[in-house]
């Protein structure tokens, strides 16, 4: 399965941040929308790295100060990056090796979408349930187990 696949399934929005924009901005904006990360984007388009939940809360517990914080201090800035070409495997592959839970896509150099573990394991899930049916098929047949 590739990442395009994933994409048309779930939707290629992608919530971000402008850099300057306070660390409170960003842990409001994934309560609000339940997620958790924000691509941080400049206002040109281009991509600073992702923000998360984990590196909020490192924030948070060093004091109020993070209130005003621009979200650019925190941001992750060397970030695993997929194509929307690339096969599931590759994609899982990267989050193990980089250790991270959120994937931008991108898409002729452009963001095309995110994709978190919960996503990951959502396509890994239909790749078996495919593969379940058709063994079924190989060994019953394509009208089931007889009767």
């Amino acid at each position: 399965m590739q990442m395009r696949a994933i994409l048309e399934a779930k939707g290629r929005q992608v919530h971000q941040v402008a850099p300057t924009d306070t660390v409170l901005a960003a842990i409001e904006t994934m309560a609000d929308r339940d997620i958790g990360s924000l691509m941080v984007i400049e206002p040109s388009g281009s991509i600073v790295g992702i923000v998360t939940e984990r590196d909020c809360l490192r924030c948070v517990a060093k004091g109020p100060a993070y209130r005003e914080m621009p979200v650019e201090q925190i941001t992750t800035r060397d970030i695993a990056v997929a194509e929307v070409d690339d096969d599931l495997r590759h994609v899982i592959d990267t989050m193990i090796v980089k250790r991270c839970r959120h994937v931008p896509i991108v898409e002729d150099g452009k963001l095309a979408g995110m994709i978190s573990v919960r996503d990951v394991m959502n396509g890994r899930l239909s790749e078996t349930r495919t593969e379940l049916k058709s063994l079924r098929e190989y060994i019953h047949g394509p009208s089931g187990p007889p009767g």
